[in-house]
């Protein structure tokens, strides 16, 4: 299994996905959401998989204390996790752009 969890184009990760056609490789579009792991505060991988059936192999990484929530649902696939973090990037950046600045 191939995890990506760049903040990339969700087309450029359909393409990367092509690279492991034919292959034993299964990919995971995944993206991280929260600060680095801190008391009982922990990120969350969202993910996204053309494959249903690594969904199950992918949770299975909550059990080594890891937040895993994958993006499922008619339609979901690759591209999805990386859509989701460009659009929180975005949104970030929109209210830091809202907030006054004082001289």
């Amino acid at each position: 299994m191939f995890v990506d969890c760049s903040a990339i184009n969700p087309e450029t990760v359909k393409c990367i996905t092509t690279l492991f056609a034919g292959t034993s490789v299964e990919f995971v579009d995944s993206c991280i959401v929260g600060g680095p792991p801190k008391g009982n505060e922990n990120p969350t991988f969202y993910w996204s998989a053309e494959d249903v059936k690594i969904m199950d192999e992918f949770t299975a990484l909550s059990k080594y204390g890891l937040k895993v929530s994958p993006l499922k649902g008619e339609g979901a696939g690759v591209g999805d996790a990386s859509a989701l973090k460009i659009r929180m990037l975005k949104s970030q950046k929109e209210e830091q752009d809202c907030t006054p600045r004082w001289c």
